[in-house]
């Protein structure tokens, strides 16, 4: 057991590759990666911090129990979670654990949205869901089970687009879901030193043999044939099946997430389609 590993948290919107960098990470002898680990503690925990139903000083308490004991027991130098679950407190984590180091990892919206809205369907901020979450949050309801479908954090009263939110339906919901997550993690990791964090994107990770070492290279990690052939296919995938956005989703989108989408530079490139070879591959 090392004296202390050195935790890395990957973070983003869901859909977005956590599974293939999770795997990945996990690919070396040295390190420890999980994918959403202990998730049915860590998400609600994080839609009632984002809700104002928990403070700041509990949340640390509960990331520094639930974590900090897995990166003691670690039997290897570096213990990491890839979890859009962790989005939400970004801050407490760097502030609990000050050696952390952090991957925001984005995706082109118009993908990981269409991704969330036909593949995950009634298991992300659909109607039922919301209105549980909503009538606790809000009237007091009774709290829903810890499923992961129940807990998606939504706009809250003090947000401008509060009122708008309460009629929007379930992909309305989802386009404003990639912005927000994204957004919460980029202006809170951007108040970490540059050191502590690098932002990455699927599309240039899954092309580029030289981005691909960059982002490793940041947790200390050299690159090998093994993993290069990690990213070539999700491990997940095994036919590409491409759900375009119709042109009513588009602009639903556009309005939506279009600030986001300019902010990590995906607003002058075209949607693509999945394709997969030996060379490139996309999750």
């Amino acid at each position: 057991m090392p004296d202390k590993a050195q935790p890395l948290f990957i973070v983003g919107c869901g859909r977005s590759g956590t599974q293939a960098l999770g795997r990945l990470f996990d690919s070396y002898g040295n390190v420890t990666m999980h994918h959403e680990y202990m998730v049915h503690h860590v998400q609600p925990l994080g839609v009632e911090y984002w809700h104002g139903r928990v403070g700041r000083d509990e949340v640390m308490a509960s990331l520094r129990s639930l974590y900090g004991a897995a990166i003691s027991f670690s039997e290897t130098p570096v213990w990491g979670d890839c979890s859009n679950k962790l989005s939400w407190f970004v801050d407490i984590l760097a502030g609990a654990f000050p050696e952390a180091r952090f991957i925001h990892l984005v995706r082109d919206g118009r993908k990981a949205v269409s991704s969330l809205y036909h593949k995950l369907g009634h298991e992300c901020l659909d109607d039922r869901s919301v209105n549980a979450l909503r009538a606790y949050l809000e009237a007091d309801g009774p709290k829903p089970p810890p499923e992961k479908k129940y807990w998606w954090p939504m706009a809250r009263r003090s947000d401008e687009i509060y009122q708008d939110y309460q009629s929007f339906d379930h992909f309305s919901r989802i386009a404003y879901h990639w912005a927000q997550i994204n957004r919460e993690v980029r202006q809170k990791l951007g108040l970490l030193e540059q050191s502590r964090y690098i932002r990455v994107r699927l599309e240039d990770i899954t092309a580029s043999r030289e981005n691909l070492e960059d982002m490793l290279s940041f947790a200390g990690l050299p690159l090998g044939e093994e993993q290069v052939e990690l990213m070539v296919r999700p491990h997940n995938v095994i036919k590409p099946v491409n759900f375009m956005l119709e042109d009513d989703q588009l602009e639903t989108f556009w309005t939506l997430a279009g600030a986001e989408m300019k902010a990590l530079g995906y607003d002058t490139q075209d949607e693509y389609v999945l394709e997969y070879n030996p060379t490139r591959g996309n999750a």
